[in-house]
């Protein structure tokens, strides 16, 4: 039964995100911020939170599409709770146990965040949308490199806490390339444009991306750490 929080509910939170945002893409009716003529979704050219959107850029309603999308932002929250339990498997170590308290709650704010995400769609709240994008993918990721640590100093073979050096690095390569961009509400469609070429809008759209997926293999290959360590105690 202990099992349930700190391994069946992260991995299977991260599974059926997949499984949702594949269907919701599928269902997305088209349109992207330089090109509203798009049929359907472009992994390459959209940003997962369009998904969201009340209206895509194409200017049809996304009803199934963004239901999908707040439905997912919405199960998070249970990811955020498990984070919160997990910690105390660290006990053992003191040191190892405060990065897991600090981590665990870095994790559950930036699970919140994704929740607002999903009640922020870009076309309706712009500058809101913006802020709990920005602080969950923060949060998160502080939240994943404070685990790191604690994996360092657990008895958790640090392979688990390795990946996080990838996240970290993808976070430093798109804040250098995009830092001195400013963020356009993509409904002004002529300063937009103005602003952002397709390349630019393709990378931010790609790394996005990677770091989504990064933070998802983090916390999957997580729950194996946690696994281990489950076993060592029952030893």
């Amino acid at each position: 039964m202990k099992k349930f929080w700190y391994i069946y509910v992260p991995r299977s939170i991260i599974i059926i995100s997949i499984v949702a945002f594949a269907i919701s893409m599928m269902l997305f009716p088209g349109g992207n911020h330089l090109d509203t003529n798009q049929i359907g979704y472009s992994f390459t050219k959209n940003f997962i939170s369009e998904l969201g959107r009340f209206k895509s850029m194409s200017g049809d309603v996304n009803f199934f599409s963004s239901f999908i999308f707040i439905s997912i932002c919405c199960l998070n929250i249970f990811l955020g709770i498990s984070f919160l339990k997990i910690p105390k498997l660290f006990k053992q170590n003191k040191i190892s146990y405060v990065f897991a308290l600090i981590g665990g709650f870095f994790i559950f704010i930036g699970c919140l965040f994704y929740i607002a995400v999903g009640f922020t769609p870009e076309d309706l709240y712009f500058q809101k949308h913006i802020f709990v994008a920005e602080y969950f993918f923060n949060t998160t990721s502080l939240g994943i490199i404070f685990f790191s640590i604690a994996i360092l100093f657990s008895r958790i073979h640090n392979l688990y806490a390795s990946l996080s050096l990838i996240l970290i690095a993808l976070l430093v390569i798109y804040a250098i390339n995009l830092s001195h961009i400013p963020e356009i509400d993509p409904a002004n469609t002529e300063l937009y444009a103005e602003t952002y070429s397709m390349e630019t809008q393709i990378f931010k759209v790609i790394m996005q991306k990677l770091m989504a997926i990064m933070i998802m293999i983090n916390i999957y290959t997580f729950t194996f750490g946690i696994n281990n360590l489950l076993k060592i105690d029952d030893q």
